[in-house]
């Protein structure tokens, strides 16, 4: 009977031990930040720099000049704009990250469908499926979808159950239009221009992780 019980007990241990490794197997193939997201923010920074040498036509004479010759690689403007899910037309985003490595990307985001020289903004309705990836080692990360403007390739932080994704964008033929000049340290109104520039788009967006 000694022998028998011993023969089940060594049984028993290795079902469990067994059982035990396909767990461990199970928890090492969830990538890391897998699940369902909402964006609940969504910040984008653009600096415009010149392509070309430009003269520019001055409606107030600066020094007796009523003409400016404006560089080519000068930092023309900047902007900034924040799109919230508490905004009068708001934004609204759904990220859902599975653990084979694909993803969805969809919602209500900010679309300019004009040019940057005669923008027309609004709050399109998107959507695209691809693949995705994170490096917890290096903060890297990326989604890579089927409509390539939605793309992402940057990096992120988790404070919390809140996911920030910081990337860039680099369209190095742009156009601008602009209708004053920083001149020695003061806005100088000129006549209106629309001026070839390449641009740097950051973009910061905030998710809450989906419950």
């Amino acid at each position: 009977m000694k022998r028998i019980i011993t023969a089940a007990s060594l049984l028993l241990l290795s079902s469990m031990m067994y059982h035990c490794d396909d767990d461990t197997e199970v928890l090492e193939t969830i990538l890391p930040l897998s699940g369902s997201y909402n964006l609940t923010n969504l910040t984008i920074s653009v600096e415009a720099t010149t392509i070309n040498d430009t003269t520019i036509t001055l409606l107030e004479a600066v020094n007796g000049s009523t003409s400016y010759s404006l560089m080519g690689n000068t930092l023309l403007l900047t902007e900034y704009a924040e799109h919230s899910i508490l905004d009068s037309v708001p934004i609204s985003g759904l990220v859902v990250l599975e653990n084979d490595g694909s993803a969805t990307l969809s919602g209500m985001l900010p679309v300019n469908w004009g040019t940057g020289c005669a923008p027309f903004e609004l709050i399109s309705s998107l959507a695209s499926d691809g693949t995705w990836s994170a490096d917890t080692t290096t903060g890297t990360f990326s989604i890579d979808l089927v409509v390539d403007a939605l793309d992402i390739e940057g990096n992120f932080s988790m404070v919390g159950d809140q996911l920030e994704i910081r990337y860039f964008t680099q369209t190095p033929a742009d156009q601008r239009m602009i209708n004053t000049l920083p001149i020695n340290g003061s806005d100088v109104p000129v006549e209106q221009t629309c001026i070839a520039v390449s641009t740097i788009t950051e973009r910061v967006m905030l998710l809450d992780i989906e419950n």
